[in-house]
């Protein structure tokens, strides 16, 4: 048979393993709490993304909205006024963004955007 040989430790490596033992244990504990420390920030990052991320979808539809209503006004002031439309006017009216987040934003709002 086996035999399990035990030895005795003297009393300084029975400390010198307690203190590793107690070093180990603490060091583990601050690594959870690092851990902890660093998911909550995660977790904070991420809901202040999705708010971000809302704002500046409004802020883009203001600003869509505001392209549309000056390159009406520019449209009407022209007409109005008889003022021939240059080149360089109908290449600047030309120029539209992508409205298609205005159209989702507005849509998401139950408005009917067209």
């Amino acid at each position: 048979m086996n035999q399990i040989i035990t030895k005795r430790c003297s009393p300084i490596e029975e400390a010198i393993y307690q203190d590793g033992f107690q070093a180990g244990a603490a060091s583990r504990d601050a690594e959870i709490k690092r851990l902890q420390m660093a998911l909550a920030d995660a977790e904070a990052l991420e809901l202040g993304t999705a708010e971000k991320c809302d704002q500046l979808r409004a802020e883009l539809v203001k600003a869509l909205a505001a392209c549309k209503v000056k390159d009406a006004a520019i449209t009407e002031g022209l007409e109005t006024y008889k003022i021939p439309m240059t080149a360089r006017i109908v290449e600047a009216l030309a120029i539209q963004p992508d409205d298609s987040a205005l159209k989702a934003f507005m849509q998401s709002k139950g408005v009917s955007y067209e």
